[in-house]
């Protein structure tokens, strides 16, 4: 506690079910989805998510966020006073394929056992660089003598059984491995990264949005715009103390006596109105229309759709839909040519606000050509083929493509920070 009141940290207690007191709940769910994806693409079991989220809060703790009070620092630097070590975290993923020394077998030949990396230890056990480690049979030993398969190893087809035998053991005892589609009902929705669709019209029969002038004069009563009122439900970019956060319009200010505070007025500058905006860390705070009218206006373009800066590429996945690398080539005209496509591909993209989303690999190449590119030499997927037809061009112009390419990414999941239906069912639910 004496470190923590030395770092700026107070003990505070929130009321109950309220837990958008607590400003943390937003990192929290970052962990939940940071956890969530590297499980499902690592296959590995439902039972393990309590080693999995331990090493996602590791790493999100020595990671440098974009926040003012960090100073550029990392949370664990100024949470202890001292640079953090990162060396006992960077360099194994998780669930990865280990070798480790198991010094208790009385065979030589049998003193390098396969098993599956799942984290760094306690504090209190061993060294720095002692970790823990799955074995075949279920059970979670600590051991400081391990290392990576090696190229040779992992493609020979000796070592392909036993980790085919590994995994069918770990299965009997653990159960099955956590599948995509069980993610949201074995943590929350808070847990699952979003996927926005983009908008496209259906074929169905048109329906027509009455008119305000029909309904009143329907109605033979004046108009009121506050039965209209744009604002609820917009999301907006809005100063929250000493940066910017994304936040949802949710109600109107009243008074003590239940009357709305303020007037509207077409001029947004002579709109009084006042609204409660609510953060994705529970915060609930209060703005005025004109200061909603101004952000919201300045951070869309003219058919009202939201840029966003992007921070950084933290993830990637591919479905059946991405082309094969037997099918990379395609003859045109006589020629051996590379399939120019990046279909199948999703890129989970962390956001300047803090927040994540999968997007699709076309949107992200187009507005970060660079930052693509460089993610992909990193993680060694250039040779896939809806990277290897425009990466390597890409690095070799990286300088005149940096400045000429407008970084930002257009938000099309929203128009005027509303939320755009695909159906005439998610436009009533809505609503709603």
């Amino acid at each position: 506690r004496k470190k923590a009141r030395e770092a700026g940290c107070f003990c505070k207690l929130t009321d109950p079910y309220c837990p958008w007191q607590n400003r943390a709940e937003g990192e929290i769910r970052e962990v939940k989805r940071l956890a969530g994806r590297w499980m499902v693409r690592s296959r590995s079991q439902r039972r393990l998510w309590d080693h999995c989220i331990e090493l996602a809060s590791l790493v999100r703790s020595h990671t440098a966020h974009d926040m003012y009070q960090l100073q550029g620092q990392v949370p664990e630097t100024i949470m202890m006073g001292q640079t953090a070590d990162i060396s006992f975290i960077c360099e194994f993923p998780w669930y990865d394929w280990v070798y480790y020394h198991e010094s208790l077998s009385q065979f030589p030949d049998d003193k390098v056992c396969l098993g599956r990396y799942l984290g760094p230890t306690e504090p209190e056990v061993g060294s720095v660089l002692t970790a823990k480690i799955l074995k075949a049979n279920g059970e979670v030993v600590r051991r400081n003598t391990f290392r990576h398969l090696k190229r040779e190893e992992f493609d020979s087809d000796d070592n392909r059984r036993e980790r085919e035998s590994y995994d069918v053991n770990v299965k009997k005892r653990l159960g099955e491995p956590l599948s995509e589609s069980e993610l949201t009902p074995t943590f929350d929705v808070a847990a699952v990264t979003p996927e926005y669709e983009v908008y496209d019209d259906e074929e169905h029969d048109h329906v027509s949005t009455p008119d305000v002038d029909d309904l009143v004069n329907a109605t033979n009563s004046e108009y009121d715009p506050e039965g209209y009122d744009g604002y609820i439900t917009a999301q907006v970019l809005l100063p929250k103390g000493d940066e910017y956060k994304v936040g949802t319009v949710v109600n109107r200010r009243i008074d003590a006596d239940g009357k709305p505070l303020g007037k509207s007025n077409e001029n947004p500058i002579l709109d009084t109105r006042e609204y409660e905006v609510e953060f994705a860390d529970g915060d609930v705070l209060e703005y005025a229309a004109n200061v909603i009218a101004e952000n919201l206006y300045a951070q869309v373009d003219a058919d009202g759709r939201r840029y966003i800066l992007m921070d950084s590429i933290i993830d990637h996945k591919k479905d059946s839909h991405a082309t094969s690398k037997d099918d990379e080539f395609v003859e045109v005209k006589g020629k051996r040519v590379r399939r120019m496509t990046t279909k199948g591909w999703k890129l989970c993209v962390q956001w300047k606000d803090g927040s994540t989303s999968w997007e699709p690999l076309k949107n992200v190449k187009e507005s970060n050509p660079v930052e693509v590119a460089e993610y992909a030499v990193a993680q060694k997927i250039v040779t896939e083929p809806a990277f290897a037809w425009w990466v390597p061009f890409t690095l070799k112009k990286r300088t005149r493509i940096i400045a000429a390419v407008n970084s930002r990414y257009l938000l099309k999941s929203h128009k005027f920070g509303v939320e755009l239906p695909k159906s005439i069912k998610e436009a009533l639910a809505i609503d709603q």
